[in-house]
């Protein structure tokens, strides 16, 4: 069969997007160079929606790479206290979420390294990851590696990546990165009105991928 037949559908608001085979095997060589990722045999949380384009992290990552899912059910998610249990029983060392689900987390006290010893990264990607929210994971998990990813569906997920600093973290009150382009993939910045290049400290970003968009 073709792996540019149509292998998965993503959905992401009023649309669906067919991702295909080839589109999947981008994107999985590009997870498994993740730290921890390639080290393989790593547990990632399994809480997005299958039919999210951010489950495929945990998907591809631990189907690649012989690792496991844990996986936590809708119920389960709106509960704190049930969360909480599972969690301390889950033994993640890869958190995949959007970031709206850790400042959902973050509201309770015992959302620590304490509950989660083997965490080793929070992977990040759906929505903007805000420097509060990162502040405050660093301040609570000070040893996990805090990622943040950036793509639209189109592009099998995501195609930026950077692990944050401590030194970007205190960078002031601005946007954190989202990082530097996946192999294949061509960043460019200009005007959604004339589609000519901007100087880079201007606004706008529109991105360009030659083997990832779908």
């Amino acid at each position: 069969r073709s792996t540019l037949f149509p292998y998965t559908t993503l959905f992401r608001s009023g649309s669906a997007i067919e991702v295909s085979a080839a589109n999947v095997a981008n994107f999985m060589r590009w997870v498994r160079g993740f730290p921890l990722v390639r080290d393989g045999g790593r547990t990632f949380l399994d809480q997005a929606h299958y039919s999210f384009d951010l489950s495929e992290y945990e998907l591809v990552g631990s189907l690649a790479t012989g690792g496991r899912l844990h996986a936590v059910s809708s119920e389960v998610a709106k509960d704190y206290r049930a969360l909480f249990d599972e969690l301390a029983a889950s033994g993640v060392e890869i958190w995949v979420s959007t970031p709206s689900f850790a400042d959902f987390c973050l509201v309770d006290k015992d959302f620590s390294r304490e509950l989660l010893p083997e965490l080793g990264m929070f992977l990040f990607c759906g929505e903007e990851l805000h420097r509060t929210t990162a502040h405050e994971l660093r301040r609570r998990f000070p040893q996990t590696r805090i990622v943040n990813t950036y793509g639209p569906t189109e592009s099998t997920v995501a195609v930026t990546y950077v692990e944050l600093s401590d030194e970007e973290l205190s960078g002031g009150e601005g946007a954190l990165p989202v990082g530097y382009p996946r192999e294949g993939t061509e960043l460019r910045i200009v005007d959604p009105d004339t589609g000519r290049a901007c100087r880079s400290e201007e606004h706008t970003s529109e991105l360009q991928s030659r083997f990832s968009i779908s």
